[in-house]
């Protein structure tokens, strides 16, 4: 088994594939079609792609310049192979790091990248759910989705055929055939150095208010790519490492590592946020990592007719393509064999056959075993109780499945009445534990999301009642102390001190 870009919406209940065939026409697609885009425009826009050389190179391809991912409904732009030097554009203010070194990368085959950053809407629509900080605003639908792990987002890809960038086609595609600091804008066809520039194509340092913003809002850099730099700093699929010394090829980053790369900045407000916009800046953070600053945008290698799943191996030698070799058994029929779509167990059976067949689950439709997703963990509410236990919570997540076994920890000590109310929440009370900040973990993954709250006796300053005093020296305390969880007071300073605790990206 091997990974595929190309993957059939699935339904759980499935089992014949009359059933399948029918899914398919509704969504457009013909039997055995494997046309995965839309042609919106097959030749470059001047007016959009300002770069004469990359136009011509987008022409010479071959391939659409601007199409409609029929999956997601994303707008992708193709970016044309190319050999270019990666690393340290220093700006007007700030320098490189050491893990900018210069070197010169070619991009072997052209692909696609989504024109944006993907919207709360387009994960909504894919995902059923949104944990975006900045949603329920009327413009939110268009603003980057946010709060998403990289974890989370290898769902969303599975479910379309879809893939993040690597961190070289990341730097490419930002650039726009620039070597500068900052890409090109309106009066800047070669891009610049200047700091004081960057306003016209990014949203940082909380320009225009803090927090996200619609997407493209901003003038877009020669390759029509909209904030490239600003608004959500942008997973790469690399792992984070240093690069490898000398001239690379399609380089995909360290087979291993700790973190992933994330790119381009974001909208907060930290003193150096310019330096974090510069097309060469890195920075990275655990896989599991969900901040409101951080989302991305999606890639997929351009190919042809004559190689069906895009794996760069042409059909005539290819043993996977059902299209081209009907031997191939090709249980959902979506021109992929079986051979070659995703086996995420490596049991030898295709995870989609799995889920036809009914032998697995697949509670959030998303081609993925529930077996083989991750659970995380991203809020408790209320976000603290007492150190005794005995708290009635709300676990905020993902991929929380009820028809599979759910274990539910505070500090490694088992909840209590632990309920799988949907997908994304779970009720438990909880267990005893130590003062302080808490991991929470849903089936072993799970993050610092719950504050134990000392007890004490509520005569604070013993004068031999509970009154007023006691009550302001327990907000001095952080409304830490109380004696029982029935006496307990409002604690609005708690709600404060946690909503301040700063969310980076590690650097």
């Amino acid at each position: 088994m091997k990974p595929t870009n190309t993957f059939a919406k699935l339904f759980s209940s499935v089992s014949t594939l009359a059933v399948v065939a029918g899914a398919m026409a509704m969504n457009g697609m013909a039997w055995g079609q494997t046309q995965w885009y839309t042609v919106l425009e097959q030749t470059p826009n001047p007016a959009v792609v300002t770069d004469a050389t990359a136009r011509q190179k987008i022409i010479d391809s071959g391939f659409p310049w601007r199409v409609r991912d029929n999956s997601s409904g994303i707008e992708m732009l193709l970016i044309p192979s190319s050999t270019f030097n990666m690393g340290c554009s220093a700006s007007s203010s700030y320098g490189c790091y050491s893990d900018e070194t210069n070197h010169q990368v070619t991009l072997s085959k052209a692909f696609y990248l989504g024109k944006t950053e993907v919207t709360q809407a387009q994960w909504q629509a894919k995902m059923d759910s949104n944990p975006s900080d900045y949603k329920g605003y009327s413009d939110s639908p268009s603003r980057p989705v946010e709060g998403v792990t990289w974890n989370d987002i290898a769902g969303f890809n599975t479910a379309t055929g879809l893939r993040l960038p690597s961190e070289a086609e990341w730097e490419y595609a930002c650039r726009g055939n620039t070597t500068t600091a900052f890409h090109s804008m309106p009066g800047y066809p070669n891009g610049t150095n200047d700091d004081n520039l960057l306003e016209n194509i990014a949203c940082f340092n909380c320009n225009g208010g803090c927090g996200t913003h619609p997407v493209a809002g901003k003038a877009a850099n020669a390759f029509g790519m909209y904030d490239m730099s600003g608004n959500v700093w942008e997973w790469c699929n690399d792992w984070y490492g240093s690069y490898a010394e000398g001239n690379a090829t399609d380089p995909a980053g360290p087979s291993s590592g700790s973190y992933r790369v994330a790119r381009g900045g974001g909208w907060y407000y930290w003193g150096s946020s310019v330096d974090y916009c510069r097309s060469s800046y890195r920075t990275y953070a655990g896989p599991d990592g969900r901040y409101s600053h951080v989302g991305f945008r999606v890639a997929r290698t351009a190919f042809t007719s004559n190689d069906t799943d895009g794996d760069g191996i042409p059909n005539a030698t290819d043993n996977c393509p059902s299209v081209a070799n009907p031997t191939q058994a090709d249980c959902d029929g979506n021109g992929v064999g079986d051979a070659c779509e995703l086996d995420c167990n490596q049991n030898g059976l295709a995870d989609v056959c799995e889920i036809l067949s009914g032998a697995v689950t697949d509670q959030n439709l998303n081609g993925i075993p529930d077996t083989c997703e991750v659970s995380s963990v991203s809020r408790v509410l209320p976000i603290s109780g007492p150190s005794t236990g005995g708290t009635a919570v709300r676990i905020i997540g993902t991929n929380f499945f009820s028809a599979l076994p759910v274990s539910v920890t505070f500090g490694g000590a088992p909840a209590t009445d632990v309920v799988v109310v949907s997908l994304t929440e779970i009720t438990a009370v909880t267990p005893s534990g130590s003062p302080g900040d808490t991991v929470v973990a849903v089936n072993g993954a799970g993050t610092e999301a719950f504050y134990y709250r000392p007890s004490c006796d509520g005569d604070l300053d013993n004068n031999g009642t509970i009154d007023s005093s006691d009550l302001g020296l327990m907000l001095v305390n952080y409304g830490n102390c109380y004696e029982s969880a029935a006496t307990a007071p409002q604690e609005p300073m708690i709600f404060a001190i946690e909503a301040a605790k700063p969310v980076a990206v590690k650097k």
